[in-house]
């Protein structure tokens, strides 16, 4: 679905950018983050446990994935409001906290 109407140049451009963390290290810590986030989904927004999962998703995180997410919301991309209509009030506070982190980590 990436790769649907997008040049074969943007197409390598978005596959390298996400080469790191297919990486077996970067792999299963990428696991571990979800796990931790299927963790939380029903805890409050307010539970420290957001917050910490917030920063350790942001410094996973490679640098240029981290500027195109902020790039694509600030001209319209409705990814953050596309993944909250599915994630719990928890889930969803972890991604808006993430994108507070990166937009300062910018």
């Amino acid at each position: 679905m990436i790769d649907t109407g997008a040049k074969p140049e943007d197409v390598a451009a978005f596959t390298e950018m996400f080469r790191p963390l297919t990486e077996p290290e970067a792999a299963a810590r990428g696991h571990a983050l979800s796990e931790r986030l299927d963790e939380i989904a029903d805890v409050s927004p307010r539970d420290p446990r957001v917050t910490e999962l917030a920063g350790d998703l942001a410094a996973f995180l490679p640098d240029e994935m981290a500027a195109v997410m902020i790039t694509s919301l600030q001209d319209g991309g409705g990814w953050l409001d596309a993944m909250s209509d599915e994630l719990s009030p928890a889930q969803t506070e972890v991604f808006r906290r993430m994108v507070t982190m990166l937009k300062e980590r910018g």
